[in-house]
């Protein structure tokens, strides 16, 4: 037998997906396990209809919707042997598969590492907010070859262990604009005395989250916002003197 978490994902990780897809209901199906295919089996016991609602959609994680139906689902599984409906034939009395649409069946397969791969061109604030609720340890491979030669010192992942979201005013982003280049995953400096990296998103309009704590590949934990920020002041420095030549140069002509 199986205790499956939530009603409408099949698959391997669906508490994971029913947060990561802003599920508001929530069950738990007592099924037989089935001779071919994963999480197909008899249903023998189910949350009542509608479901159970989830507490705090909006800034629950997996451990805690986990924690609140662990209960639920061992008392289930204990009246399920009581009555000995594990014991053929057996009744299928899931509801949820009959009453809903074909649509609102999803799976739910495993989580990997790519799960956490933020896609700066495709997520918005939104969505890189909840996947660092649900998933944790969101990383990006393309920001640290932005300050060093890759040829060198090889491709580095940035993991990211929190995020806070930014706001600027109309005025504050025109000026902003000015100077740095706001583009899905381009970090700039936000101070004074400029010690936080702020990434704009995909949003319209822009929407910009800070980094509370990452680390580089290879590094101590939560050292990388400001190995990070010495990066990107030492670009800049860079491109500062590089623009200084060219004008010196010029003059000279």
């Amino acid at each position: 037998m199986e205790v499956a978490d939530t009603l409408s994902l099949r698959g391997p990780a669906p508490i994971h997906h029913a947060l990561l897809l802003g599920r508001e209901k929530t069950g738990i199906s007592v099924q037989t396990l089935h001779p071919k295919h994963f999480d197909q089996g008899t249903v023998l016991a189910q949350t009542p209809f509608p479901g159970l609602s989830i507490s705090n959609v909006e800034t629950c994680t997996p451990s805690a919707l986990t924690d609140a139906l662990a209960p639920l689902g061992a008392q289930m599984l204990v009246e399920t042997l009581r009555k000995k409906l594990h014991v053929p034939p057996y009744e299928d009395v899931g509801w949820y598969g009959k009453q809903a649409l074909d649509a609102e069946i999803a799976h739910a397969p495993k989580i990997s590492a790519e799960d956490r791969h933020i896609r700066w061109n495709d997520w918005g604030a939104e969505t890189i907010l909840r996947r660092n609720r649900v998933l944790e340890n969101l990383w990006d491979d393309s920001i640290y070859s932005r300050y060093v030669d890759s040829a060198e010192q090889g491709t580095k992942r940035i993991i990211f262990h929190g995020w806070e979201e930014v706001e600027f005013s109309t005025d504050e982003l025109l000026e902003l604009s000015k100077v740095e280049k706001l583009e899905p995953g381009v970090p700039f400096a936000l101070g004074p005395p400029k010690s936080e990296m702020c990434f704009p998103t995909c949003d319209q309009p822009p929407r910009f989250l800070k980094v509370t704590s990452c680390t580089i590949e290879g590094n101590p934990k939560g050292t990388g916002v400001g190995a990070l920020m010495g990066l990107l002041r030492g670009m800049r420095h860079s491109a500062r003197s590089w623009r200084t030549e060219c004008r010196v140069h010029e003059l000279n002509k």
